[in-house]
């Protein structure tokens, strides 16, 4: 008889201690409200250093970005939502050291294009799950822009649904799709394309607090597989291991996000020709509403 009171004991305490440890109190649903006339702003500012270990020729290479855009809720599609975006900044930087040619300035050439997209507006089609699904009105882009094929060729590439995805996967895959309480976790996934590297990440999010209606999600990605690094006609096979690290917060009365910040740690490896490249890409992130 002792010995089966022990056991319940040690039953009940187990119970406890889990009880104690899974999520606890009110469930909060957290979603973009998205109604038709809402405007939200999204800004990115990204540093990453690369680094590739090409066998007497390696190449360090620093990137820099600051991207604002604009959204603004349309007339909804069917089912889908419709989101106007609008480019409202856009800078970027290259930094490869002694292997550039003192004679290109690729900062300027960057620049040049993206300038060009300044002001432009496309409409994206946002699934229930928050999958963007088509983008239309890209010819409007071309409008009165004396572009050259190449040029118009950089910029449909930055308009594609897979390089929109790409661009806001982190901030749209991050909502549930039930209500969670603090403490809870929901996972995802997300295609990205990281200089001209394509990737998949999964991601797990976590409610941490919330207060004063805006909650606190952790962010933990990780990056485990083969992807593609695209050089021109060319896709060089990669074999990648990485993490995506960071903190998000968000609106809980629209679900807007409000900002975040990130960093990304990555190794990997590209078979060209037979040939191993170990290669490194660090990145840091801030994200915000302004």
């Amino acid at each position: 008889m002792k010995k089966f009171a022990i056991a319940i004991i040690g039953l009940l305490t187990v119970f406890v201690l889990s009880c104690s440890n899974s999520p606890q109190g009110e469930a909060y649903m957290i979603k973009m409200r998205l109604k038709q006339g809402d405007s939200f702003n999204h800004n990115t500012k990204m540093n990453m250093d690369m680094s590739m270990a090409i066998p007497g020729q390696p190449i360090d290479m620093k990137i820099g970005m600051d991207a604002s855009v604009k959204f603004d809720v349309a007339e909804p599609a069917g089912e889908n939502k419709a989101l106007k975006l609008t480019y409202t900044n856009m800078n970027m930087k290259m930094d490869m050291g002694n292997k550039m040619p003192t004679s290109v300035n690729m900062d300027s050439i960057m620049n040049k294009t993206t300038k060009r997209i300044i002001g432009k507006s496309v409409v994206l089609e946002l699934s229930p799950k928050n999958e963007i699904t088509a983008v239309k009105g890209f010819d409007s882009v071309l409008i009165n822009s004396e572009t050259d094929i190449a040029t118009q060729k950089m910029m449909e590439e930055m308009f594609s649904k897979e390089q929109m995805n790409s661009l806001f996967s982190t901030m749209f895959s991050m909502y549930p799709d039930k209500p969670v309480k603090i403490g809870e976790s929901w996972t995802a996934k997300a295609k990205v394309n990281i200089s001209s590297m394509d990737m998949v990440i999964n991601y797990k999010y976590k409610l941490v607090g919330v207060k004063n209606g805006i909650a606190d999600i952790d962010l933990d990605g990780l990056i485990d597989g083969k992807g593609k690094m695209k050089q021109g006609a060319v896709a060089i096979d990669v074999n990648m291991k990485g993490s995506q690290k960071g903190m998000l917060t968000i609106k809980l009365d629209d679900g807007y996000m409000q900002n975040g910040s990130y960093k990304m740690d990555v190794k990997a490896e590209m078979d060209m020709m037979g040939q191993k490249i170990p290669m490194t890409i660090k990145g840091d992130y801030i994200l915000s509403n302004k």
